[in-house]
């Protein structure tokens, strides 16, 4: 996730905010994480690290081990994303859903505050709020894999919300300490208790739409670093 060893001789400069020594090829300083160069610049020292590495060796550049591990990683990621779409509302990720319903409890708690129909709302809010926090802290460090693994949690999200949502008519799900069904409330206050079903479709496909957004990015960059580059004539 981090970077981590002795910084290579000749190839790193001063962060201009905290003056940590940084790789060319890092776009965000490793200490204070401000911007220390532009992507484009970043990725081209990257290319030209690659290149004289497979010079020196005079055969071509390794694949990188990490590469093959991302593109590994987009394998459950895919198969629980189709799970979601084929088991409908019946679908629950052991132990991540478990946290998922943590942080959507702890939503009405912290939007309970701004009135009662930000309180049930805040369920849903906090779903969606903490895995783009998590997106954009790891954005932000220029941890790609990472931040891209929440972007799918969020998607993922965005399906549980669409099961609850699609339930505010029948009521089947189980509700945490009982009380009110959170879209129930919702859709009745805003007159749109009759589109139940559409609404819950709409949040899986917006899900499925975010998952498999994230999973391409996982893939396309794990492809690109695993290319060798062939400097031989």
């Amino acid at each position: 996730m981090t970077e981590t060893g002795p910084q290579r001789e000749g190839d790193s400069h001063p962060c201009p905010w905290c003056g940590e020594m940084n790789l060319a090829e890092r776009e965000y300083c490793r200490k204070c994480f401000k911007r220390v160069s532009s992507r484009e610049s970043a990725s081209l020292a990257a290319a030209e690290g690659k290149l004289a590495a497979a010079l020196a060796a005079d055969k071509p550049a390794a694949a990188p081990a990490g590469a093959w591990a991302q593109a590994a990683a987009a394998v459950p990621l895919i198969l629980i994303t189709l799970h979601l779409l084929l088991a409908g509302d019946r679908a629950f990720i052991f132990i991540l859903d478990h946290v998922n319903l943590a942080f959507h409890e702890a939503g009405h708690i912290i939007f309970g505050f701004f009135g009662e129909f930000i309180h049930y709302l805040g369920g849903t809010l906090s779903q969606l709020l903490w895995p783009l926090v998590c997106f954009f802290h790891f954005r932000r460090r220029g941890e790609s894999f990472s931040a891209d693994i929440c972007l799918w949690w969020t998607g993922e999200n965005l399906f549980n919300i669409g099961f609850y949502a699609a339930d505010a008519i029948k009521q089947e799900l189980p509700l945490v300490g009982g009380g009110v069904h959170d879209w129930t409330y919702l859709l009745t206050a805003t007159g749109l208790i009759a589109k139940t079903e559409l609404i819950g479709r709409a949040f899986a496909l917006a899900g499925a739409a975010v998952c498999f957004w994230a999973i391409g990015r996982i893939i396309s960059r794990a492809v690109r670093r695993a290319r060798p580059i062939d400097t031989r004539a």
